[in-house]
């Protein structure tokens, strides 16, 4: 969240102009660098999360789990834009719907962040660049490249919204995993009790 942030700071104060700040550009690439290497980071993070979810389900036959390279192939760009959040939002289902919580808050959040991926996807990679390089109609392509800047600012506040939903996402998931823990420690309390 705090890169995020960080960056939509650095895209406004130099794509907009502001010249009294280029004495940081040094140092907003090195955040840059660190940014780009945190995604990297959390990108393995994730896969590890959903194979350990993906782990706990089977291990404890809460529900139907999946096959190692079917979550493996959840992680392949474009893919990952539909299968692993379906992965995620079963496998998410199933340990709520275990631990006695409802999972709908919690489904809501991996929805929204399924939905600003797409919508992120689209915008960058079809509007952005066929509005750029194939639309014969000056007026459109001017405003293109005018936008281009508000584009990036867009772009920037969507990866932070995503950032704060998945925070929320995570605080909720683990008062999940705390109610399951009660949960399992009451039922060997029973267990030892009824020995």
């Amino acid at each position: 969240m705090l890169m995020n942030f960080l960056k939509g700071i650095w895209d406004w104060t130099f794509y907009f102009g502001n010249e009294e700040w280029f004495f940081l550009i040094r140092f907003a690439n090195y955040t840059g660098k660190f940014h780009f290497l945190i995604y990297g980071l959390i990108y393995i993070l994730e896969i590890i999360f959903v194979l350990a979810l993906n782990r706990f389900v089977k291990k404890h036959r809460i529900g139907r789990g999946y096959h190692l390279l079917i979550v493996l192939v959840s992680f392949l760009p474009l893919v990952n834009l539909f299968l692993f959040y379906i992965l995620k939002r079963k496998l998410n289902k199933q340990l709520f719907t275990f631990s006695g919580m409802n999972s709908l808050r919690s489904d809501r959040k991996i929805v929204a962040i399924w939905i600003l991926m797409i919508l992120l996807v689209i915008y960058i990679f079809i509007i952005i660049p066929f509005l750029t390089f194939y639309v014969d109609i000056p007026e459109l392509v001017s405003g293109a490249v005018y936008y281009s800047h508000i584009s990036i600012v867009v772009t920037d506040c969507c990866f932070l919204t995503i950032s704060l939903i998945w925070f929320f996402y995570y605080r909720e998931f683990k008062r999940m995993l705390n109610v399951l823990d009660l949960n399992r420690s009451g039922i060997r309390n029973t267990q030892l009790l009824d020995n």
